[in-house]
């Protein structure tokens, strides 16, 4: 999932036979007519500028889809256009359908979402995973505290691979305790899975198919591929042609093939339009707690929201609430489902092309976030008022100056002329008080790309924190607050690290297709770095300081976010050809030369 500020530091710096399974309208409702008309332009402009292949759309009002089309090509070797009903991998957007699994078996009396998740699968070995407070309902809301993935298997060149066992887990750690901060898993979620599928009693996808996807009209939803499917599935692009097929030892749950037109349907039902297309399990008033806050009582989420499934911050829109939405990504896939549940309008963008969303090109969010800003506006739907600014203090100037892990890599703030001054992506930002405790950026310049879906309307904001006996650098959009950074303290460092300095390469890829094939630790200002490149997810780089937990392990610093990486452990061991590194499953060896 894509972090919500990791969007714009530019301009910156510088089931079959429903009644309710609705067909898409042939030409727009004609209240949309000049939406869609000047989105289909906006849409050809931004793919031909960013070289997407393919997209699909669909706009919901309500009960209905007011407009759906496809762009470009589902499959560009057999000029095989996209369409609506263009079969795509939705990527994370399958947590949302996970959850309501989860909720639907809930309501059944058949999985308690308090209870302690190890009592349910007393297999589960994950040091910490025995604590109460790792719960189903912890897991929808990433506050369980699983690290982000277990990588042995995510990809695959085999298209079974040996499926992904609790017993494999064992030498894993616990990102954070649970409850401490919003932290994104996709390990949360295959356990999830894994809990679905015993308290059903049957296997997750299958299941699921019946159960879900069924009653709420969605014959083209199902987290297996289908063989009638043959001929309407898209193709995956990244920025070197079409992906391979992939297979991956991860539970089901964490990706979900679909269409546009199901996604719409879904949000019909969401909306009210057909309560008798729930499953059972599920009533209007589960859909609605899904979509309420589950985590104000987190200090550490500061005016970050989720929802069970639901991320409800998208400050371009209003406060936290006024619009739910999803993110996904698999391979070139990227997918966006946004939900404004006061206006009852939804809109579903899908991309197949990487393009469409990487860390310095936010094309699919503008996408999305121009559909619904355009669809509001032929509704009648006045914008939402901002949120009103949270109240900070300012800490003392000693206190900030330091390092910060942050999602993009470290940051520095040091003190000049009585100010803060922030080193990010290799710029100096100065910063100047701008209201009680909060500090805006002095000089704005071309030429860097900040994380901010909001494409940073109100201007890029910091302030300085404190919480847990931690330094916090705080990032300010629209009025809401975001945990951005937390002060890490350098340290000496042994003889027994020292020598582990220097490039690590992956021992036991097998038939994996890897996300780090390579890493690396390298001392810089008294801390040591890791640092990897993660290609076949957005080609992006992870810079984080490593705390040592005595001689044999080390956890990567920093907290919350959508990082992938933050709070990860790993740990040495020696082995007759020298010492190894052992990283989610990976193992490394040290690089000679």
């Amino acid at each position: 999932m894509l972090p919500r500020f990791i969007i714009l530091l530019s301009l910156l710096l510088a089931a079959p036979g429903n009644s309710f399974a609705l067909e898409p309208p042939a030409a727009p409702d004609p209240a949309y007519a000049q939406m869609a008309e000047s989105l289909s332009k906006f849409y050809e402009k931004e793919m031909a500028k960013h070289k997407v292949k393919g997209m699909a759309v669909a706009v919901v009002d309500g009960g209905k889809i007011v407009w759906a089309k496809g762009f470009g090509l589902a499959d560009e070797a057999r000029n095989i256009p996209m369409e609506p009903g263009t079969i795509v991998n939705l990527g994370s957007g399958a947590k949302l359908f996970t959850s309501l699994g989860a909720m639907a078996l809930a309501g059944q009396g058949k999985l308690a979402l308090d209870a302690p998740v190890s009592g349910m699968l007393p297999g589960l070995k994950l040091a910490g995973s025995g604590d109460p407070g790792v719960t189903a309902r912890r897991i929808m809301t990433h506050h369980a505290g699983f690290p982000a993935n277990y990588l042995k298997g995510l990809q695959s060149k085999k298209q079974h691979p040996e499926p992904l066992t609790l017993d494999k887990l064992s030498d894993i750690h616990m990102a954070f305790a649970p409850g401490t901060v919003f932290s994104h898993s996709n390990l949360g979620t295959a356990v999830l899975g894994m809990m679905v599928e015993k308290a059903a009693g049957e296997p997750f996808s299958p299941w699921m198919d019946k159960a879900v996807f069924a009653p709420l009209g969605m014959a083209d939803t199902s987290y297996e591929a289908k063989p009638q499917w043959e001929g309407r599935m898209s193709v995956s692009y990244g920025n070197t042609g079409a992906y391979p097929p992939l297979g991956s030892n991860q539970p089901q749950a964490v990706s979900l093939f679909t269409t546009a037109l199901d996604q719409a349907r879904f949000l019909n039902v969401l909306f009210g339009a057909d309560q008798g297309a729930l499953p059972p399990g599920v009533t209007p008033k589960t859909l609605s707690d899904m979509m309420d806050p589950h985590n104000a009582d987190i200090p550490l989420d500061m005016d970050m929201r989720v929802g069970l499934g639901w991320n409800l911050n998208r400050p371009a829109f209003g406060p936290a609430g006024t619009v739910a939405w999803n993110f996904g990504r698999s391979g070139g896939f990227r997918s966006l489902v946004m939900a404004a549940p006061g206006s009852k309008l939804g809109v579903v963008v899908l991309a197949n092309s990487s393009s469409a969303e990487e860390p310095r090109n936010c094309m699919l969010d503008r996408t999305a976030e121009e559909t619904l800003r355009q669809a509001m506006a032929a509704k009648g739907v006045p914008p939402a008022k901002p949120a009103a600014p949270s109240s900070c203090r300012f800490l003392p100037l000693d206190q900030v100056a330091g390092q910060y892990a942050t999602i993009i890599g470290v940051v520095r703030v040091t003190v000049e002329n009585g100010k803060p001054v922030v080193r990010l992506d290799g710029k100096n930002l100065d910063l100047d008080p701008c209201a009680e405790g909060v500090y805006g950026v002095k000089y704005q310049m071309l030429g860097i790309t900040l994380y901010d879906v909001t494409k940073n309307q109100s201007g890029l904001k910091f302030s300085f924190d404190e919480a847990q006996g931690k330094t916090l650098l705080v990032l300010h959009q629209a009025g809401e607050r975001e945990l951005f950074g937390v002060k890490v303290a350098p340290y000496e460092l042994t003889p027994v690290w020292q020598a582990r300095l220097g490039k690590w390469v992956l021992d036991n890829q097998g038939e994996d297709l890897p996300l780090v094939k390579e890493l690396s630790l390298r001392l810089e200002d008294g801390l040591i770095l890791y640092e990897s490149r993660l290609p076949t997810i957005m080609d992006f780089k992870q810079c984080l300081p490593v705390m040592p937990l005595g001689e044999n392990s080390g956890k990567l610093a920093g907290m919350g976010s959508f990082s992938q990486a933050m709070g990860d452990e790993f740990y040495f061991d020696q082995t007759p050809d020298g010492e190894r590194l052992h990283y989610a499953g990976y193992v490394f060896k040290k690089k000679q030369g």
